[in-house]
């Protein structure tokens, strides 16, 4: 098994801690979004103040995230494989809701605070990745190879639509 290998451990080790492929790859997804949410976080905190600023590091983190080779196969595979293994559909559907859950936070704070007008705060955190990196995963999954530019520049044109849009 290439993991063992990359790993350098046994098969029986990997097998030890993990009793299937399908545990392995649940374990797999928890620790790419463990490991997302806290690069989430250090960058909204870094970018604190302007809320254009909050949403495009927010964005970006996950655009880029998004569109690496081994995220988009991860998704790919998550995508392919969900049918078979609906655990495994609601393991992914609970690692979106953590990685929106900073957001939706900060969307409330803005709201609280009259920045934005938001009647629906999961719903509002739901269109923002719609409109900020979803067309750049798409085009990732399509095969698509993008410069940082231009996933920047995706990221750009849905941050300033949504904050004009929410926009008190």
């Amino acid at each position: 098994m290439r993991i063992a290998r990359a790993a350098g451990v046994s098969n029986k080790t990997i097998y030890a801690r993990y009793p299937s492929k399908e545990a392995l790859l649940l374990a797999v997804v928890a620790e790419m979004a463990n490991v997302s949410l806290l690069g989430l976080m250090a960058d909204m905190a870094a970018n604190e103040g302007n809320p254009e600023w909050v949403l495009l590091a927010f964005g970006l983190r996950i655009a880029e995230e998004w569109t690496r080779p081994r995220e988009v196969g991860l998704y790919r595979l998550i995508l392919s494989e969900a049918h078979r293994f609906p655990v495994l559909a609601d393991i992914f559907e609970q690692q979106m809701a953590r990685m929106r859950s900073p957001l939706e936070d900060y969307l409330s704070e803005q709201a609280r605070q009259g920045v934005f007008t938001i009647p629906d705060v999961k719903g509002a955190a739901r269109q923002f990745g719609l409109l900020v990196y979803a067309e750049a995963r798409e085009r990732a999954l399509l095969g698509e190879v993008q410069s940082a530019e231009q996933v920047e520049a995706i990221a750009r044109r849905g941050v300033r639509l949504f904050v004009a849009g929410y926009s008190a």
